[in-house]
């Protein structure tokens, strides 16, 4: 990953630096639900979401975008007509990457939704380092997907990024059109040689809810452990499975409660089923859907969460979850165009701990709560990911309830 020079990363006045940093906007001029008529907009801009790590290196915490308005329309409206907004970073010379990639996305949920935050918050952190130009459309609609999809891929871009779960066929056909551009696409697909400037991923970050499953284990004293799920899909179900996995390498002897609520977000039917499950006497809960980890809390129930930001305002109540790290994907892709070896594969690889794709978030309970046994663990385990010597498996099948939970 590209770093700032020396004389920018050692700058201590970071203030100075962020001045320097002014992000210009335009709307795409190929968006034809605006007809290419002039277009005026508005939109205010916080930096002080552009932090320094620990390496020197900057990056976006959080969306840039606070407000924006364009003719007469609310930003909402504007996402939902198949609005794109560019964003380039104005930084100084030095900062700039000689082979600036122009990127562009497409989302079919806000950036604010905990999945496309993460591939959203990636292009950001790029945009910063100088290393590329970023326009993206967000909420895009089923219905409009096909015309914002294609007005993207002609637009100048040299790679895509979106997520086209609902979208495969007719991703790949248009893709087919526009052999110029690549695509880094969210899919259930397997790559194909058929379709070679089509690159696809998912949140494969089984490794990191293994090692939450290993904390899960060493907090539950009544050997019962509950799991509330949204629906049983492949992306769920792999991270379901690597928990109990976790679970079980630090304890056989322990009881699985799962559940599917069967919608993506009924807080009622969560409530319904998390009451039901501490009422048997677990007293530890997966948490995949809203509202588990606040009534679980009022219980004193420890939880653990599926995926880091999933249930914002629930994150307090939460001990750990997996935390994606989309970074290395799109590092790994930008690399491919840039050394023009770009071919279709599988980039879901780069979510794997090993490949810096995915992290266990911050612990939040008390020390003395989990056996020093099981931090060690964790700690081991990780690093064996980390050296390759050891990876969570990647299990899609539904679980079931059990002593020694069965898969279909």
């Amino acid at each position: 990953m590209r770093r700032a020079p020396s004389e920018f990363a050692g700058n201590t006045d970071e203030n100075a630096y962020l001045a320097c940093l002014k992000v210009r906007h335009q709307i795409c001029e190929s968006i034809s639900a605006f007809n290419n008529d002039d277009v005026r907009y508005r939109m205010r801009i916080d930096l002080t979401h552009i932090t320094r790590d620990k390496q020197g290196q900057f990056e976006v915490n959080q969306p840039l975008i606070s407000d924006l308005q364009v003719a007469g329309l609310s930003r909402r409206e504007f996402v939902c007509a198949g609005g794109c907004v560019t964003l380039a970073a104005t930084i100084p010379t030095q900062l700039k990457a000689d082979n600036l990639v122009t990127l562009g996305g497409i989302y079919s949920a806000p950036v604010t939704h905990h999945w496309i935050s993460r591939l959203h918050q990636a292009a950001l952190n790029y945009v910063v380092r100088g290393e590329v130009d970023y326009r993206y459309a967000e909420g895009v609609r089923a219905e409009d997907f096909t015309r914002v999809f294609r007005s993207l891929s002609g637009s100048g871009v040299e790679l895509i990024v979106g997520d086209i779960f609902a979208n495969e066929e007719t991703a790949r056909l248009i893709a087919r059109e526009f052999q110029n551009v690549s695509y880094l696409m969210g899919s259930n697909f397997q790559p194909s040689n058929n379709y070679s400037n089509f690159f696809v991923f998912d949140s494969f970050i089984q490794d990191a809810s293994y090692l939450s499953g290993i904390i899960g284990g060493a907090l539950s004293k009544s050997g019962k452990i509950g799991i509330v799920g949204r629906y049983s899909y492949p992306s769920i179900n792999r991270l379901i499975n690597a928990f109990i996995s976790g679970v079980r390498e630090l304890r056989s002897d322990l009881e699985f409660t799962v559940d599917f609520q069967n919608s993506w977000n009924s807080p009622e039917r969560a409530a319904e089923l998390t009451y039901a499950q501490i009422a048997s006497g677990v007293d530890v809960i997966f948490a995949d859907a809203p509202g588990v980890a606040t009534i679980a809390s009022d219980s004193d129930i420890p939880v653990i969460g599926s995926f880091d930001g999933l249930i914002k305002a629930e994150t307090d109540t939460i001990v750990t979850s997996a935390r994606w790290h989309f970074e290395p994907t799109l590092h790994a892709a930008l690399d491919q165009i840039r050394g023009h070896h770009v071919t279709g594969m599988d980039f879901g690889i780069y979510s794997y701990m090993r490949h810096g794709g995915c992290s266990l978030a911050p612990i939040s309970v008390s020390a003395d709560r989990i056996p020093e046994e099981a931090i060690e663990r964790v700690a081991q385990r990780e690093a064996d990911m980390r050296s390759l010597r050891f990876t969570a498996n990647v299990n899609p099948q539904r679980p079931f309830s059990g002593l020694f939970p069965v898969f279909e």
